[in-house]
């Protein structure tokens, strides 16, 4: 079995080990099996992670010129922001753009 290093870029919501641990196993379960949802260390019991469009993977160790990208999927954003809705109970704040390092 393989390390899988690998950075992404994305748009949405950064979700805290508290807000995740808070989850009942039900909507813990959602959280983990959601297209969405990208854990940053597969290899430990935190569960911070990123939860939003994946907008470009950079795998290894290699450069990648991000695009400025403006025009997300509306259709795709609508269907995160509802799953957002149904897995945690609560309209989200102002999506953002992030940077994650992830160890799966």
């Amino acid at each position: 079995m393989g390390v899988d290093y690998r950075v992404f870029y994305g748009y949405g919501y950064e979700i805290s080990n508290e807000k995740a641990f808070n989850l009942t196993p039900e909507k813990y379960d959602e959280l983990i099996d959601s297209d969405y949802t990208q854990f940053l260390d597969g290899y430990s019991d935190e569960r911070r992670c990123f939860f939003g469009i994946t907008l470009a993977i950079v795998p290894g160790c290699d450069m990648y010129k991000v695009p400025v990208i403006d025009d997300i999927d509306y259709n795709n954003f609508k269907d995160m922001i509802n799953e957002y809705k149904n897995i945690f109970n609560e309209p989200p704040e102002m999506a953002s753009h992030y940077v994650g390092f992830a160890v799966t």
